[in-house]
């Protein structure tokens, strides 16, 4: 029982010393960087085997503020967690090892590691409950504890004093002097081999500790890129100190201990000190480390680094990805996040970020997942087609039938079960892709209505909002609920570079600017009126809403005489008219196509061309692409039209992924345009939109609309219709 209790207390004490590195500069200031270096000797030590129980102790005692640090940690066994003031009261975090299979319902919290549950209070971590407790600490150093001093007197943590925080960092006002105004020094993502010399190659089974930190170049950084300090600018105004997330994966590496590491990054500076990781080369050869950062379950960076292990010295590669060039910067709380890029072996690699994580490769093949694409898509088109007393009840109306409403229901659900199963449930997964599954399942399906779900996603087009997570097996309750974008807010982004809309905000003062590029010609192909009705409520809308200014394009020339204009102003430009999604022969992405009318189309291909990437689009627009009656549209035409539209400069698009009945195509975009214009974020209008059409009309083709952007975008202020209206 004796030895028991001493292995209990030296783990403890091991996990202590692993978890007050990162807040050693707030707890003992100048000698942070000495003490940390003989933290980390000490643990290295311990991964060898050696007994260093005393020394760390000695060592984590020498300090006051330490060794309270140390003390609340250790009170808390066997879970071993950071001091109450630097966790959030009540927390709860549901996890799963990617090793094993998904516990039970039921058992997920009993079953927590301590890891786990100390990535998730890290990552909850406020700058402000650290400045209480070293107030705390250094009023009993003093022997004040009871009495705390006068507000004029309490001086804030170190790094507030230098300056006050700066505003959010923003283009400068043209000045008449020819200097442009100053700007923040660049900040980097930096990864560092802590006591290895550059460019040697490491060995096989040795440990080494690896740390990732955000400031300027450093010399002995292995690899570094760009930080997007843009995706942090106008992110929380009143928050100083950011408590980003850094998740480390491999194949190739073993990571001792927690993957998950806390980042504490001010708006300008350094980081307060580093993300470290004990990590293990598993065999020989060029062998790759995975950071990705995120903040409250947002992607934001990831860092690949390809290192030597044994045979000649080779530069490490770094590779980098980023955000899109959304809103990135409004970073509001993400519950579910899935980041997914193709797999060097085949497949996809899928990881969870935040709380809740893990790595899993999914073995489903580019081909499998275009078939599985286009099962999705046929499964639409024939609810679409389908007929009730003899009419095809969705081309012609709006109001379905139950007969019609309740057959819909059961092909949607059996392709939506389908889908998830060839992409979690895949006779070739292992254990960790099954995992990621489940807890997308039972995390989606928890009875918390309208979380916010974040795909990012390199080549993999998939209609998410589709993925049905219920029984759609004979016999099983049914229920519209049960699908992914019935539930809850799905924002599908593309991996990428480019960072440049810094608000979740289309200012609409002193006017909103859109576009309306509508193909003409189909009222005339199919004897209708509706698009000309369709062009009239735009009309009405900007003679009802003040500050509502439009311009009106019907022809491909216009439309790519515009986008090859970087003077073009628009901030929401819409689409109505036919598409089609190119192929995976021949030209591929490049073959997808806007059609204007008859002969009159601009393919991919057409608009790299003729209105290249290079010229960016000034109004950063929210791009609408209604497209109706495209019987060869599916997912994949956004492989090509998202990212292109997106490395224009647009904030984002929101699109059709099948083909849609004009009449519903034309009822669903005045009613999303009704909700935006009148302030409405894009994310919660979408899926109001998509329950109140099941709800009052027993109509699901909502599910047809992804969001390829930044779900909190909104016009501000909103453009209302004026009371004689």
């Amino acid at each position: 029982m004796e030895s028991s209790a001493a292995a209990a207390a030296e783990r403890g004490l091991l996990e202590a010393a692993r978890v007050i590195r990162p807040y050693l500069p707030d707890l003992v200031g100048p000698a942070a960087d000495e003490l940390d270096r003989q933290i980390g000797e000490l643990l290295a030590a311990a991964s060898s085997g050696e007994n260093v129980t005393e020394a760390l102790r000695s060592l984590l005692a020498s300090h006051e503020a330490t060794a309270d640090f140390v003390a609340e940690v250790l009170a808390d066994a066997p879970l071993y967690r950071l001091p109450p003031e630097l966790r959030p009261e009540g927390l709860v975090v549901r996890s799963f090892d990617i090793q094993s299979e998904p516990p039970d319902d039921g058992t997920a919290d009993r079953n927590l590691r301590a890891p786990d549950r100390l990535a998730a209070d890290r990552h909850k971590f406020e700058a402000s409950a650290l400045t209480d407790r070293l107030e705390r600490i250094m009023n009993r150093l003093a022997g004040a504890a009871a009495v705390p001093p006068p507000p004029h007197e309490a001086a804030p943590p170190q790094q507030h004093e230098a300056k006050p925080p700066p505003p959010p960092v923003v283009a400068p006002a043209p000045e008449p002097a020819p200097e442009p105004a100053p700007q923040p020094d660049r900040r980097f993502f930096r990864a560092e081999l802590e006591d290895h010399p550059e460019l040697q190659p490491l060995t096989k089974d040795q440990q080494y500790t690896i740390a990732f930190s955000v400031g300027p170049p450093s010399p002995g950084a292995i690899g570094e890129s760009p930080f997007p300090d843009e995706t942090l600018a106008a992110a929380d105004p009143d928050i100083e100190v950011f408590g980003l997330t850094v998740q480390l994966d491999s194949d190739d590496f073993e990571i001792f201990g927690d993957s998950v590491r806390p980042l504490r990054l001010p708006r300008t500076g350094r980081s307060l000190g580093k993300a470290r990781f004990d990590i293990a080369p598993r065999r020989d050869g060029r062998c790759t480390l995975v950071a990705s950062v995120h903040y409250q379950g947002n992607f934001v960076h990831q860092m690949k680094l390809t290192i030597s292990v044994g045979g000649p010295p080779a530069a490490v590669e770094v590779s980098t990805r980023g955000r899109p060039p959304d809103s990135a910067a409004a970073l509001k709380r993400r519950d579910i996040s899935i980041l997914l890029e193709p797999a060097p072996a085949g497949g996809f690699l899928c990881t969870a970020l935040g709380s809740v994580r893990g790595r899993a490769v999914l073995p489903i093949t580019s081909t499998e997942l275009a078939a599985a694409v286009e099962s999705a898509r046929r499964a639409m088109m024939s609810v679409i087609q389908s007929v009730s007393a003899g009419v095809p009840v969705f081309q012609t109306g709006i109001d379905i039938p139950d007969d019609a409403r309740d057959a819909a229901l059961r092909t949607l659900a059996r392709a939506g079960s389908r889908l998830f199963q060839q992409l979690f449930l895949h006779p070739a997964a292992g254990a960790d892709a099954r995992a990621v599954g489940e807890w997308l399942r039972s995390y989606a399906m928890d009875p918390r209505p309208g979380l916010t779900v974040q795909i990012v996603a390199d080549q993999a087009p998939l209609p998410w909002a589709m993925l049905y997570l219920g029984d759609a097996s004979d016999d099983s309750h049914l229920d519209w609920d049960n699908f992914l974008g019935m539930r809850h807010i799905v924002e599908q982004l593309p991996l990428q570079m480019s960072l440049r809309t810094t608000s979740s905000e289309i200012l609409s003062e002193p006017r909103l600017a859109v576009s309306i590029n509508v193909n003409t010609s189909i009222d005339a192909s199919m004897g209708i009126t509706l698009v000309a009705e369709h062009q009239k409520y735009w009309t009405s809308s900007a003679a009802a809403r003040a500050g509502l200014s439009l311009v009106s394009r019907s022809t491909k020339s216009e439309v790519v005489r515009a986008l090859a204009d970087g003077g073009t102003g628009d901030q929401v430009v819409y689409f109505y008219c036919h598409a089609t999604a190119g192929g995976q022969t021949s030209g591929g992405a490049d073959d997808a196509a806007i059609i204007m009318g008859k002969n009159d189309t601009a393919t991919l291909a057409d608009l790299y061309v003729d209105a290249p990437i290079s010229v960016q689009l000034a109004g950063n627009p929210l791009v609408f692409i209604n497209a109706c009656e495209s019987a060869e549209l599916s997912p994949l035409f956004y492989n090509g039209l998202v990212p292109y539209f997106m490395a224009k400069g647009a904030r984002g698009v929101i699109g059709t992924e099948c083909k849609t009945p004009v009449l519903f195509a034309i009822e669903w975009a005045d009613a999303f345009f009704e909700r935006f214009l009148d302030g409405a974020a894009v994310g919660e209008t979408v899926l109001k939109l998509r329950q109140d059409f099941v709800r009052e009309h027993h109509n699901p083709l909502g599910l047809i609309y992804a969001i390829h952007c930044d779900p909190d975008t909104r016009i501000a202020p909103a453009l209302a219709r004026s009371n004689a209206t």
